[in-house]
């Protein structure tokens, strides 16, 4: 399993804050006629000058202080009017400085998309994408985003620009906020004797095997614009059915479960669980809950029903002692998580830069059920959200 272990008892959370400045200087003025089919009329390019430098306090990994901003060694930009891609340029960033050259000045909108370091190719951006709604749909993959270490994620940004009014020698001032395009969850502890306040247990659990955890409900990837979707092969929507044999995902995860979205547990006999290092960790590519109409867009369809937008956590437990009963109940019955709320009330999607941390899963028998993804028993999970990284582009002189 390679996603990172984050220590929530140290983890100490900073907005980070990655300066840019952008040197904008009116190298030519190259004029072009302009005819009855509205030709755009260039008044002259710019060059745009990048300079890169990093503040903000370190990110707790356990007992070590590990920067979190993420790193960026190379950036795409797309220069855009009116949707319409003018200018795209791949650009490696050399001491913190990274050129783009020959800007059209009647571009309108630009858009970022960072890369952590030099061997990073994904997302790779087709040059046969002209429309920003096309370069939207540029997939972004969960595998590329590096579970070890923080900073190595891919980070994106946009901002509405106007240079039209500038001339030779002036200088521009803009600023992109740029952020990871994943999502973190994370699980601290499982604790059934120890829940969240307004949480009634009719069933209390005082001992059981925990045999694996499984994110369900998500995908392995997703488009930029965070609504175009992937095909069936990276879709996790496992539902119930076989428990046990050699291609049940529940039975055989290592062979038959999307890497980086489960972890095999094998833990006997404990009243609770918790990781030795950190937390449980699993990236999320998070899907809207919105379309650009502010239609509702919904997740994957499981046994036949469709589902929301945020992922589910699933345990498979087994060998489970109730309080009062000397019967063990040896399963494997599944717990499934799928409704989540914060201090705003309920969570309906996640978001890009944020960590969904659920300090504890407490729960009884009566939440768990024979199949995965069958028995929800009004159970809503208490997270609280954290703001991963805010990186803040700054161009300017």
């Amino acid at each position: 399993m390679s996603h990172l272990l984050l220590n929530r008892n140290t983890l100490k959370m900073e907005k980070r804050f990655l300066h840019i400045v952008a040197l904008l200087t009116i190298t030519s003025m190259v004029f072009y006629g302009c005819n009855d089919d509205n030709e755009i009329l260039v008044d002259s390019n710019v060059n745009v000058t990048l300079s890169v430098s990093v503040k903000g306090s370190s990110r707790m990994v356990g007992p070590v202080a590990e920067g979190s901003e993420p790193l960026i060694d190379h950036i795409w930009g797309g220069f855009l009017k009116d949707g319409v891609i003018v200018v795209k340029q791949q650009i490696t960033l050399v001491n913190g400085i990274a050129v783009f050259k020959n800007i059209p000045n009647f571009v309108n909108k630009v858009i970022l998309l960072g890369y952590p370091d030099a061997s990073s190719t994904s997302p790779t951006v087709s040059s046969s994408k002209l429309m920003e709604s096309d370069l939207l749909q540029t997939m972004i993959e969960a595998s590329s985003q590096d579970g070890t270490n923080p900073r190595k994620v891919n980070t994106f940004g946009t901002q509405v620009v106007d240079f039209s009014a500038y001339q030779e020698g002036d200088k521009v001032n803009v600023t992109i906020e740029m952020r990871p395009v994943i999502s973190r969850l994370e699980i601290v502890k499982i604790d059934p004797a120890d829940p969240p306040a307004g949480l009634i247990i009719k069933k209390p659990i005082t001992q059981f095997d925990l045999d694996a955890i499984y994110i369900n409900n998500t995908y392995t990837s997703l488009g930029l614009n965070r609504i175009t979707k992937p095909g069936t092969s990276a879709t996790l929507a496992y539902g119930g059915g076989d428990l046990t044999g050699s291609t049940s995902p529940w039975g055989n995860p290592t062979s038959n479960y999307m890497p980086g979205f489960y972890d095999v547990i094998n833990g006997i006999g404990e009243s609770s669980y918790a990781p030795t290092i950190g937390v449980w960790g699993y990236y999320i590519v998070p899907l809207s809950d919105k379309n650009g109409m502010g239609q509702s867009v919904a997740g994957t369809t499981i046994n036949g029903e469709q589902q929301g937008v945020v992922p589910h956590v699933i345990l498979k437990l087994s060998n489970i002692k109730v309080e009062g009963s000397g019967e063990i109940l040896t399963g494997p019955l599944f717990l499934t998580v799928r409704r989540y709320q914060d201090t705003n009330g309920p969570v309906m999607h996640f978001e890009g830069g944020k960590a969904y941390v659920i300090q504890n899963l407490a729960f009884g028998l009566e939440h768990l059920s024979v199949l995965p993804e069958t028995n929800f028993a009004e159970y809503v999970v208490q997270l609280s959200t954290i703001d991963w990284t805010d990186v803040t582009i700054e161009q300017d002189v």
